[in-house]
């Protein structure tokens, strides 16, 4: 056919299409997609086939010509095949047979093709195959109409007795299934999800992967399928035994979702770790769980974050030893060591982790205030003998003191405001910063008396009424006192731990040089420099920062 849809004269094919002594007719061309050369089907009763008509391909070459006809056995029988159709879109071969056991005459059957194999054959069902013969079929390429030559009942003819004798063409609308696969993947043991598993699609006519689908982050795998067609599916993960199932759309009459639970076996141990509250036992989700194999030093940590659950799960060599750490900010590290050793056969393990929360930290920052170049007036020295307790008791007892100073040149309006003022610094600041010490150290008390090693950062301030270099010594010598009120405390009773090394302290006290501009330094003016809100809030020791380290997990 020239391109303007004219037809040149007939040309027979050459050998080895026609040859001598055989039919070679019923031709059908249509493009491959693997190898994207056309492809003649046609029928044949030459020597090499089943016998009578079979159907037969060659592929066309542009340099070549036709390649040696192949028979397709797999849809062949002893008697006739005939009239080949293949659809490109959808890859099915469509024939008429009366080889196999059908509604009677020829009828129309068809078979998925993929890459160079043939599937199963499959009837195409009435009401496109009748008792009569049926054949020529013919498909549009978007699938939504069919046509066929039959003699069936209805056809018609010109002589009541010979009323089969003659074929029509008939015409349907095809309803094409939409069928979906969703493999469901699953540990056999437990029955759990089990993600990061892949899902293998296979024709299991011809071995062929259609496609697989990989999901770390779920279980489902979904898959397009097409009618009559026999599939196989194999779920597969790291360490896991594959499962398969066998399944088929042949005979599907109407759309369908296709579930399938796949359910995977290991000969390794499964651990289960589950992280809580110390107190009250309470799930603990954003815990950081580390698997140290103990028994292998090369083989690297596993670190699992969850963000949303307290659930973390593990897969263990049987015969080794596994350390388990879970952390989480603010929370004491909790460890366990599991064994695996004792056990011969597969199986589940559980680990419960208790993580105790770092209250110190919690409570921190704290500010402890001073009066005025407190302790020990005019010293040189960076340590002092003074106890806090002490100095703040004295403090609290100027209260009135300081309203007065620096209230009496105030108006009446303003005094009472300031006086109010003041009442608020001495009962929340210093009083209630005090207070909060004392609770700090209570369970400073406990971390120690719990093995924890602890760390505080306390830094020392000044007002700025002198020079740099004495703010820096008061600073020093206020943190001391801190220092001393702590070792102290209550019997003495964290003496101990200060001098072993389990109490740490550090100091990085400041001296005026950190005091915001607007605080009066003069010296000469003791009552802005002195007893002003501004220079009285300046004058603290404030504990920072804690820190801690389990000295038993070490």
């Amino acid at each position: 056919m020239s391109p303007d849809g004219i037809l040149s004269n007939e040309v027979i094919l050459p050998d080895p299409i026609n040859i001598a002594a055989s039919t070679s007719t019923h031709p059908h061309i249509a493009k491959d997609k693997l190898s994207g050369k056309e492809i003649l089907y046609f029928v044949s009763d030459r020597q090499g086939g089943k016998g009578n008509l079979d159907i037969w391909y060659s592929v066309i070459d542009a340099k070549f010509g036709y390649s040696e006809p192949v028979n397709i056995i797999e849809i062949n029988t002893g008697d006739n095949e005939i009239t080949p159709f293949y659809n490109q879109q959808t890859d099915f071969l469509f024939f008429s047979s009366d080889g196999r056991e059908g509604l009677g005459g020829y009828d129309v059957y068809k078979v998925a093709k993929t890459n160079d194999a043939f599937g199963s054959v499959v009837a195409a069902g009435a009401p496109l195959n009748s008792s009569y013969n049926d054949i020529y079929y013919f498909e549009k390429q978007d699938g939504t109409q069919a046509y066929i030559s039959s003699n069936r009942e209805g056809a018609f003819y010109l002589d009541s007795y010979f009323e089969s004798c003659c074929y029509d063409i008939y015409k349907m609308d095809i309803v094409k299934l939409e069928l979906n696969l969703n493999a469901l993947t699953y540990d056999k043991l437990t029955g759990r999800d089990l993600k990061k598993a892949t899902v293998i699609l296979i024709d299991q006519d011809t071995g062929v992967e259609l496609a697989r689908v990989t999901n770390d982050d779920g279980i489902e795998h979904k898959f397009e399928l097409s009618e009559d067609r026999n599939y196989l599916i194999i779920a597969q993960r790291e360490n896991y035994f594959p499962d398969t199932i066998r399944f088929s759309t042949i005979g599907a009459e109407v759309s369908d979702s296709i579930v399938k639970k796949m359910y995977l076996s290991t000969d390794m141990m499964l651990l289960d770790v589950y992280t809580f509250t110390m107190v009250g036992k309470l799930p603990l989700e954003g815990t950081t769980v580390t698997l140290i194999d103990m028994s292998d030093s090369s083989v690297k940590e596993i670190v699992e974050l969850n963000p949303l659950s307290n659930e973390f799960n593990f897969m263990l060599d049987r015969g080794k030893q596994y350390k388990i750490i879970a952390r989480k900010e603010g929370y004491t590290d909790a460890v366990a060591f599991i064994d695996t050793r004792p056990y011969e056969k597969s199986g589940l393990l559980r680990q419960d982790m208790f993580l105790d929360k770092f209250v110190l930290q919690d409570l921190l920052p704290i500010a402890l205030y001073f009066d005025n170049d407190l302790p020990d007036i005019a010293s040189k020295s960076t340590v002092t003998k003074a106890k806090y307790g002490d100095l703040v008791t004295n403090y609290i007892d100027r209260k009135e003191i300081y309203k007065d100073k620096y209230a009496k040149p105030l108006g009446e309006d303003q005094r009472a405001e300031v006086k109010e003022a003041y009442e608020v610094f001495f009962e929340g600041d210093v009083k209630g910063g005090y207070d909060k010490f004392k609770l700090f150290i209570n369970n400073l008390l406990q971390e120690l008396e719990a093995g924890n090693k602890v760390e505080l950062v306390l830094k020392g301030f000044a007002s700025p009424r002198a020079d740099a270099k004495y703010n820096l010594t008061l600073g020093q010598r206020r943190v001391n006192s801190v220092k001393n009120e702590m070792i102290f405390f209550d019997n003495d009773e964290l003496k101990s731990y200060f001098l072993s090394g389990q109490l740490k302290i550090t100091d990085i006290s400041f001296g005026k040089e950190l005091s915001p501009p607007d605080v009066p330094g003069n010296i000469s003016d003791e009552r802005n420099s002195i007893y002003n809100l501004k220079a009285a809030k300046e004058r603290r020791v404030e504990i920072l920062r804690a820190s801690r380290t389990n000295q038993l997990q070490k």
